[in-house]
């Protein structure tokens, strides 16, 4: 493996014919940032602490089983810094995508090495580090080797629960303080011990006498019945649940990433604007969103699992630039039986359905009979009142009569 990067960076001098582009006394770096076996090694000078604690947690995010070590890295408020945001991007496709990258930066030139199976991978770096070239020269130290050359990196993946400092400037670690001892930690021997210990209880209860673990069956309590509820002839009341909402899952438009990078396609601007326009509209506004990267088959696990993650913060981030708000999104890795990466981000829609609101047709047909019935009774008034005129005409006339 050291054999094949050897081969890689002689080859690469003897192309380039350059020879001073190594590290020399004479030729300090003004940053240099390299991904080594046991950590990622700062060295150089950035502008303030924030800076470097910055450049520290953009690595510890793709990389959070390398610890960050201060090789010599110093704050000079007149250092000349790249743009970060650029730098970030670049630093994290360089810790996804290669083994042992390193990034370097002079006056006037920058260097770019490590060891890599992917040719996108190759050109979404270019790519990235294009607008860091600014009056300097690229050297290019990336060497593309097979797949079973490249060792199964291991990585535990977690992500960052302390907001910490990563860096610390005041003291630099020596080869005795970088040391640790090999084998497992006795955090994770000391449960395994604790179990074994315990074994005991569940071959029959040997050894110490100790009764052995057996199921027991669940005791539930029994309803308590009030004596009202026990008269006859009276009816006992039960509340029904209340009805849940239907939901629908409406699949989106996905979003497509080049293989084996974090870099968009080409023709996702206009996807990404299409997909905004329907979150921001009925019936999917404000609704929960599920974003699900799809995770191929082939390849290194944790590799997989790492771009998976990032292309599902670059999703949320593209979405929340644009006005989505951050709290609908949730994330759920799909897996694929492909074992070619396809890139696909896929996103999902949950929309209940809304519940229809209690009709007051009955009140409404209450009210209808009564002006029903009081229009007749204003009616009756004059018929009664000309009976009574009638009737008292004709007793006059009798009477005259």
């Amino acid at each position: 493996m050291r054999n094949a990067l050897r081969v890689c960076l002689i080859f690469g001098l003897l192309l380039t014919g350059a020879r001073s582009v190594a590290f020399s006394p004479k030729d300090p770096p003004l940053l240099s940032i390299r991904f080594a076996e046991t950590g990622v090694e700062f060295n150089g000078t950035v502008d303030s602490e924030e800076t470097g604690q910055m450049l520290a947690t953009s690595v510890k995010s793709v990389r959070p089983d390398l610890a960050i070590i201060n090789r010599g890295l110093q704050v000079d408020p007149e250092a000349t810094m790249p743009d970060l945001e650029d730098l970030k991007s670049l630093l994290e496709e360089l810790g996804l995508s290669t083994h042992e990258g390193m990034l370097v930066f002079w006056d006037d030139r920058v260097l770019l090495s490590g060891l890599t199976d992917s040719v996108i991978s190759v050109a979404a770096l270019k790519i990235l580090i294009e607008p860091l070239m600014i009056d300097r020269n690229l050297i290019n130290r990336i060497c593309i080797v097979n797949t079973d050359d490249l060792p199964d990196i291991k990585v535990n993946l977690t992500t960052l629960e302390s907001q910490e400092a990563l860096l610390d400037f005041e003291s630099y670690p020596t080869a005795e303080e970088l040391f640790e001892i090999p084998g497992l930690p006795l955090a994770k021997i000391y449960p395994a011990l604790v179990m074994l210990s315990d074994l005991s209880r569940i071959n029959g209860g040997g050894g110490n006498g100790i009764a052995p673990v057996r199921a027991q069956p669940l005791a539930l309590p029994k309803p308590q019945v009030t004596e009202a509820a026990q008269e006859p002839g009276e009816p006992v009341m039960i509340q029904a649940l209340p009805a849940e909402r239907i939901v629908h899952y409406v699949d989106l438009p996905s979003i497509l990433f080049s293989r084996s990078t974090q870099l968009l396609q080409a023709d996702q601007t206009s996807v990404v604007e299409e997909l905004v326009s329907l979150l921001l509209e009925p019936p999917f506004a404000g609704n929960p969103i599920t974003i699900s990267p799809v995770r191929c088959q082939g390849g290194a696990a944790a590799f997989n699992e790492y771009l998976c993650e990032n292309r599902a913060t670059k999703v949320k981030e593209l979405l929340a630039q644009r006005g989505i708000d951050e709290t609908l999104f949730t994330v759920d890795i799909r897996e694929s039986s492909s074992p070619v990466d396809t890139g696909e981000v896929k996103l999902q829609v949950i929309v209940p359905e809304a519940m229809e609101e209690e009709a007051e047709a009955p009140q409404s047909e209450t009210e209808a009979p009564q002006s029903e019935t009081e229009a007749p009774e204003e009616d009756s008034e004059p018929d009664d009142s000309g009976q009574v005129a009638e009737s008292a005409a004709t007793e006059t006339v009798e009477t005259e009569q």
